[in-house]
């Protein structure tokens, strides 16, 4: 919950400055969805937001837009990130220079429509056709699209490449030995044969993580194959995030499924070994870039680091990115003697950041104009990453780089945090259960028992 609560309160990543001409924009054509305002409102759009790292992406991207648009005058504004809602509600009533516009996490939708803080976005059809539905889902409250997805977070797999190649080559050297090979070692493996092997040994599931484990002749250096922050939900939760539901009208926490799915997480205890006590994920990326860990998670704030360090000549080896495993196969009892299995899927957790317009402004449509610029017009998002680190939820942004892939393909298939204001203590809940069932507790009972206990505080 610790890695949950960081992103909804305030930012994920490292920025440096982004410098953006009109002449930059004049260049790019975009996808089609903004265009030059035919009709130019009066006055001054002001612009909230919490994330002091984008201060200067915004005030570039506002200047931009404020040339190309002649008579608007956006203004960014960073405000702080205690009570944000409740300030952005007191300046709008007592009409004191409130925000036309803000930016939220998607958690703090339901909150922001009750205030009266949101309208539906213009556009609506361009709009749900330019992000995945998991943004869309993310940017909406009640089936009403209320604000623009901007940029995400979520987890995704990080491997050390360069020794699943040794690995590889390993398996070459062993086969070649018992085929008589005199020299083994000597042998030479094409390039293509040792990629195709490494793809091979990428693990789709838990359980092929633990086969691999369970055969693996540890290179040097090496202290474990799988390694990650147990403590916190954001990284467990796609044990889970396929087969639970929590809204207001539906909590499904307890099911066959998700029994199952926890069954797999508790066997995962007896193969990999991990200290709940000491373990972080500062500690765990620390362990990865030591060459210590072969497979791990890591959310996009953290690949930042990773990526950051390589770039400072930090790491030295090669490494990559990809989809989260499964949790994988359970052999249910009664499938004992055809030995037929069930493949439960997995589902990682997103955060999304939605820039909102303000349901007091009295311009709505600069202010919903430049809300489409900032999260849909290539001239914005296309720098979003290379300048901020911070990845747009855009499906039309230029993505350059493995990882900037990898984590949209995850994304596109996680589940988002619900915007229900009932429901905010459900990740403390389900952040002890995960620590209760690491130490043995059985895991349909834990379940069943955070099922009950939020029925009882959301009645249905």
């Amino acid at each position: 919950m610790k890695k949950l609560q960081h992103k909804i309160i305030g930012g994920l990543l490292a920025a440096s400055a982004l410098f953006v001409g009109a002449a930059s924009y004049i260049g790019l054509n975009g996808m089609g969805y903004h265009k030059l305002m035919e009709r130019q409102e009066t006055g001054t759009v002001h612009f909230w937001y919490t994330n002091d790292l984008l201060t200067n992406y915004y005030n570039n991207v506002a200047s931009v837009y404020n040339q190309l648009h002649r008579g608007a005058n956006v203004v960014p504004k960073l405000v702080s990130a205690s009570e944000y809602l409740e300030k952005i509600y007191q300046a709008s009533i007592q009409g004191e220079e409130y925000p036309d516009m803000y930016v939220i996490t998607s958690d703090a939708m339901e909150k922001a429509y009750l205030a009266g803080l949101t309208m539906p976005v213009e556009a609506e059809d361009k709009v749900r056709h330019a992000f995945p539905n998991v943004a869309v889902e993310a940017a909406s409250y009640e089936d009403t699209l209320l604000g623009y997805p901007f940029y995400f977070d979520t987890s995704t797999l990080v491997y050390n490449k360069t020794m699943l190649e040794t690995v590889a080559w390993d398996q070459f050297r062993i086969q070649a030995e018992a085929e008589g090979v005199k020299n083994p070692e000597s042998i030479v493996v094409p390039e293509e044969d040792i990629a195709r092997l490494v793809n091979v040994m990428i693990p789709e599931t838990i359980d092929e993580l633990i086969t691999l484990s369970n055969n693996l002749e540890a290179p040097e250096g090496l202290e474990t194959v799988f390694k990650w922050n147990i403590n916190d939900i954001f990284f467990n939760y796609f044990y889970l995030g396929e087969y639970a539901a929590l809204t207001d009208k539906e909590i499904d926490i307890y099911n066959e499924n998700t029994a199952a799915c926890m069954e797999i997480f508790k066997n995962v205890t007896e193969y990999f070994y991990m200290d709940a006590e000491t373990v972080s994920t500062e500690s765990i990326l620390q362990e990865f870039m030591e060459g210590k860990v072969l497979f791990t998670i890591l959310d996009s704030e953290s690949a930042l680091k990773l990526e950051n360090a390589n770039k400072e000549g930090l790491i030295s080896f090669e490494y990559d990115y990809a989809r989260t495993p499964d949790p994988g196969k359970i052999l249910q009892e009664e499938e004992a003697q055809t030995e037929n299995v069930m493949v439960y899927e997995g589902r990682p957790l997103s955060v999304t950041n939605v820039v909102v317009v303000n349901g007091y402004t009295n311009y709505p449509e600069t202010t919903n104009d430049f809300a489409q610029f900032l999260t849909m017009e290539h001239t914005a998002i296309d720098q979003l990453y290379e300048r901020t680190g911070y990845i747009p939820a855009s499906i039309y942004a230029k993505t350059t780089t493995n990882m900037e892939k990898v984590f949209k393909s995850e994304y596109a298939e996680s589940a988002t945090v619900p915007p229900y204001m009932a429901t905010r203590n459900f990740w403390m809940l389900l952040e002890n259960a995960f620590n209760q069932i690491w130490d043995g507790a059985d895991p349909q009972a834990t379940l069943e028992e955070i099922e009950n206990q939020l029925k009882n505080q959301i009645p249905q």
